[in-house]
């Protein structure tokens, strides 16, 4: 098998039209035994290691394999991703509805109602100590998300838009301008968050009328343990912008090719942008987020999946409620 290792989410591998020669087996990792496929090459370069954790969309995980000092990443759908660490646990980009109502990118109508396409979540699951924010957008921060979270969680957002939040009763929030850090620390465990430039479009004039945005890359340390995480946000990269400090374990982006055809063009990566953005990251791991959820997305994952499976590191979907512990 040439340099993939793949789990792909049950619920997208049938819809894949895949000419490929790999695209059989992806489909067989989906529905077997969900067993890591591992070319000679990517033996040599030393793979992350993962345990997964099965879970029913708003259920409970089923441990499979589970270590006290293990990252767990839980796909909650569209951008919103639960990590938790010991007894750490952060929250990105909360949206708990079953829609969202904002402009639409794609045709350039006001107010359009975005729907859920799948299971309703468990809002139980949009439960953490801090929400990480790329940006305050509704696709991205709805008003159950900030119903749920602003008394308890500790928001880190953009620079410029704690104000806002505020008002709208988010009580404990800090702003992050890029290259800032804020470090948890907690029973020997230590996270790490520091905001990283993002750029909503690759027109800098239309990324400046849609507001500042943050990656974030993140480490995870304990005692014997370290793991890397760079969360691009709704961003591109963009040459002379685009800065992390140095290849990390994880690399999540966002895809979903939003707004291609619309008045805006596109402000959400598609296959081959997320594809490109990878190569010059150089991961050991991607875990692309931001698409399939809402009919908001324009672009099937299966684009992804077709454009990733020559490139050496290992992809891994995770269906809306699966967890993921990284070894």
């Amino acid at each position: 098998m040439s340099g993939i290792i793949a789990k792909v989410a049950f619920g997208y591998v049938d819809d894949m039209q895949i000419d490929h020669p790999l695209a059989a087996t992806v489909r067989r990792i989906a529905h077997g035994s969900l067993a890591a496929l591992v070319s000679a090459s990517m033996v040599a370069a030393a793979p992350l290691a993962w345990a997964y954790e099965s879970a029913s969309p708003g259920g409970e995980a089923s441990v499979q394999s589970a270590s006290a000092r293990q990252l767990r990443l839980s796909w909650i759908g569209g951008p919103t991703l639960r990590l938790s660490f010991g007894p750490i646990s952060i929250i990105t980009d909360p949206v708990a509805g079953a829609s969202f109502r904002m402009f639409d990118p794609n045709s350039g109508q006001d107010e359009v109602v975005h729907q859920r396409l799948g299971t309703a979540i468990d809002p139980a699951t949009i439960d953490a100590d801090y929400v990480l924010l790329s940006h305050d957008h509704p696709d991205h921060l709805d008003e159950e998300a900030i119903g749920r979270l602003r008394d308890a969680a500790h928001f880190l957002v953009p620079a410029g838009q704690a104000d806002a939040l505020r008002g709208r009763g988010v009580a404990n929030i800090d702003a992050l301008a890029w290259d800032a850090t804020h470090v948890i620390e907690r029973e020997g465990y230590q996270v790490r968050i520091t905001a990283v430039p993002a750029q909503h479009s690759e027109s800098s004039e239309v990324a400046a009328a849609l507001g500042r945005v943050n990656g974030y890359w993140i480490e995870f340390m304990a005692e014997g343990y370290e793991r890397s995480l760079y969360w691009t946000g709704d961003s591109f990269y963009v040459e002379g912008l685009s800065r992390w400090p140095r290849s990390p374990d994880i690399f999540v982006p966002h895809l979903g090719a939003v707004g291609g055809g619309g008045p805006f063009g596109q402000v959400s990566m598609n296959a081959q942008q997320a594809v490109k953005f990878a190569e010059k990251v150089a991961p050991k791991m991607v875990l692309p987020i931001h698409h399939s959820t809402f009919s908001l997305y324009r672009e099937p994952i299966s684009n992804f999946v077709e454009a990733a499976l020559e490139h050496p590191w290992q992809l891994y979907l995770l269906r809306e409620g699966e967890v993921a512990a990284i070894e």
